[in-house]
């Protein structure tokens, strides 16, 4: 009880650096209730501590070994830099989950298609993106808004991430707006495709 008051009692960037200190002093299995679900959900207190976006990455069902290590760093560098540094690796694994799911499709487009094109042939050709549901109409307006954050992101990881020498970078709340953007995507993508 000490403990939980002195860290309550704390900053939040401060509270960020304590846990971080915990885990670093226990990591999983030095204990049996030590485990690595437990350290994923102190990580996960850290990130909202440092004002990591609140849309939680989900456990993605189609996936490949790129997206996987894009949103592995993503993560890290969300938690030891900010935002900023993670909108190169969640456009990519956005731009990686597409590719996988349209092959795994069948689905047919250029080898170099951008996230743009991507997006519009699984909204146009993918079975499951086919039947949305009541308020169909809604819902492809939705999907429509999302495509033009979809064309947006293109030209956000180019211009001002750091995925390019750029001397203007996004700032922390837009960088986080890009990552919650492309996590909204991502888990609504996974969700309804993955849907036996």
């Amino acid at each position: 009880s000490r403990f939980i008051s002195i860290l309550s009692g704390a900053p939040l960037k401060s509270q960020a650096k304590i846990l971080e200190g915990v885990l670093d002093k226990y990591p999983p299995d030095s204990q049996p209730h030590r485990t690595e679900q437990m350290r994923d959900e102190i990580l996960s207190w850290i990130a909202r501590l440092n004002g990591a976006p609140v849309v939680k990455a989900a456990q993605l069902k189609t996936t490949n070994a790129l997206v996987v290590r894009a949103l592995e760093d993503a993560e890290k560098l969300l938690s030891s830099n900010g935002a900023t540094s993670a909108v190169d690796r969640v456009h990519t694994a956005l731009h990686g989950y597409m590719k996988c799911v349209a092959r795994d499709e069948g689905l047919s487009g250029p080898e170099d298609a951008s996230l743009t094109q991507l997006f519009k042939l699984l909204r146009t050709s993918h079975p499951r993106l086919q039947d949305l549901g009541p308020r169909s109409e809604d819902i492809a307006k939705a999907l429509q808004g999302l495509a033009s954050v979809i064309d947006a992101l293109n030209p956000l990881r180019n211009k001002a991430s750091v995925a390019h020498p750029n001397i203007d970078l996004l700032a922390e709340p837009e960088a986080l707006l890009v990552v919650n953007s492309v996590r909204t995507i991502l888990n609504y993508l996974d969700k309804k495709l993955s849907v036996s």
